[in-house]
């Protein structure tokens, strides 16, 4: 059995980033920033200012998530995505499981292909 909110997650955070809000792609880069580099990277410095995360900015976020978990934080936005943008997923017509990529034709579960 497979972990569907795994999928859908890792899904929506790729290939849906324009369903996003401005707040939760903000948050989102600063989670890929703060799980992938270490504060003495060489890289941080300019990633930091491409994605807009300035100090006030972190401090904004680390202040919500005290409150609240980064897998809260991924499946409430998840499920507004869901809601609102069902129709925009790709998913599966025959199990309706979302699909690998945004352009997959074939299921990867039930191995149903729509070619």
């Amino acid at each position: 059995m497979h972990d569907q909110n795994k999928y859908l997650t890792k899904y929506v955070l790729r290939y849906c980033r324009n369903f996003m809000t401005d707040e939760e792609r903000l948050t989102c880069d600063y989670f890929l920033f703060k799980d992938g580099y270490t504060q003495n990277h060489p890289k941080t410095q300019f990633i930091k200012e491409e994605h807009g995360l300035t100090p006030k900015i972190e401090e904004a976020i680390d202040a919500i998530f005290e409150t609240k978990t980064k897998e809260q934080f991924y499946k409430e936005m998840v499920e507004r995505i869901v809601k609102n943008h069902n129709s925009d997923l790709n998913r599966c017509p025959k199990c309706n499981e979302v699909a690998r990529t945004d352009t997959a034709k074939q299921c990867r579960f039930c191995f149903h292909d729509w070619h």
